[in-house]
């Protein structure tokens, strides 16, 4: 990475990715260099663009992801509750991620099927998966 290059933005050697219409929402809607995550995967579907292509133009414009909506990082994640559903629902809950996760892991996006099937929220969905030892990977903003 070159000296000036944000930490963001070097993930991304092909400066050229950054696509204006898309930058100039982005730099509309983020306060100090942040915006969450549901304004993130909103900005994307009104916009008709992969969320993994709106998280390329976030971190060429160095602007972080707060309130991850599964609870598991940005500044907002303690805000985010992940209290456990009712028994029947963890089970259920459980019984979806185990058919749907693979080699000890499940992503982002697949758990969010998983929560909307099971009628749960998504940082429930993934307190379930820390209770089953589940490592959740590939979000759909680039984030991990």
């Amino acid at each position: 990475m070159h000296q000036d290059e944000g930490h963001y933005a070097g993930k991304h050697p092909d400066k050229s990715a950054l696509n204006e219409r898309i930058a100039e929402v982005l730099k509309a809607e983020a306060e100090n260099g942040r915006l969450s995550c549901t304004a993130a995967h909103r900005i994307a579907s009104e916009l008709g663009v992969s969320p993994a292509e709106t998280g390329r133009n976030m971190d060429l414009l160095e602007i972080r992801i707060t309130g991850c909506q599964l609870g598991l990082f940005g500044k907002d994640k303690d805000e985010v509750d992940k209290t456990l559903p009712s028994e029947d629902d963890v089970d259920v809950l459980k019984e979806i991620i185990e058919e749907d996760s693979r080699n000890g892991g499940i992503s982002c996006r697949t758990l969010w099927t998983a929560a909307e099937k099971a009628g749960s929220t998504k940082a429930q969905a993934a307190a379930v998966c820390d209770l089953m030892s589940i490592k959740i990977h590939s979000c759909q903003l680039g984030a991990f």
